[in-house]
């Protein structure tokens, strides 16, 4: 289970800086508990059209803090929104540069090679597919994962139902780090959910 959790702004975070902060030890069950978390916190913020990609990226990047953290140490999860960018950052004990692993190209002659497909960093690919942008902080206790989309305007996503193309300039990002923007021509599906956030 979380063991803090921070509001900061008004009773109506979603119209202000907000943060929420949650930590949960590391073990694979914690993931549904965070996922549980942040779905709450996202549809309490009105950023139910965002919430089922962040809740994927939250999964690759808990269990990765799972598989790469220190033994014995929680991960925090912090969620942050500043009426424009939600940004999850998910910190571990672990040190080292976690590495995007690009798929294998396939050829008309053969399929790729067992021994050439990687056997990690599929998470990361998969975050940079469904994220506005993400990257990697080194800190001295360890490292975050983070990654943030902006939230969809209103009449943006009526346009999208309707078939019609809008053009909606690039919201700046929060924060300052080495970040990677979204995979190209990857164009991502408008999922209002803010169903059970179980795995």
């Amino acid at each position: 289970m979380p063991t803090q959790s921070k509001h900061t702004g008004s009773e109506q975070p979603h119209q202000h800086s907000s943060l929420v902060t949650m930590r949960a030890p590391a073990r694979p069950e914690s993931v549904r508990v965070a996922r549980a978390a942040l779905s709450k916190t996202l549809c309490g913020w009105g950023l139910a059209e965002i919430a089922d990609d962040m809740l994927q990226c939250l999964s690759e990047a808990f269990t990765n803090a799972l598989l790469h953290g220190a033994p014995g140490e929680d991960v925090t999860v912090n969620v942050r929104y500043d009426g424009r960018i939600t940004r999850v950052e998910v910190i571990d004990g672990g040190q080292g540069q976690p590495q995007m692993q690009a798929p294998p190209e396939a050829t008309t002659d053969a399929a790729p090679r067992l021994a050439d497909v990687a056997t990690g960093g599929r998470g990361l690919l998969l975050i940079a597919c469904l994220s506005d942008s993400w990257g990697v902080d080194q800190r001295a206790d360890g490292k975050a994962v983070w990654f943030e989309r902006s939230a969809g305007d209103p009449a943006q996503l009526a346009a999208q139902l309707l078939g019609q193309s809008h053009e909606v300039a690039d919201a700046a990002p929060i924060g300052h780090a080495e970040r990677h923007a979204a995979s190209p021509g990857f164009e991502r599906p408008s999922r209002p959910s803010c169903a059970q956030a179980g795995p």
